[in-house]
């Protein structure tokens, strides 16, 4: 799950082989999107 603008615990998609942990990442979606956004991670 995951906060975009404010909004909390939506549900998203992970990309198989990343390691996600709590902290910034980016979310690919568009406005309204009936599917889940796609969560790209920040970071090492």
């Amino acid at each position: 799950m995951v906060t975009v603008e404010g909004a909390t615990n939506i549900p998203g998609v992970s990309i198989a082989g990343v390691t996600y942990s709590l902290g910034p990442a980016n979310a690919l979606m568009s406005d309204g999107q009936a599917g889940k956004p796609i969560i790209l991670p920040i970071g090492p």
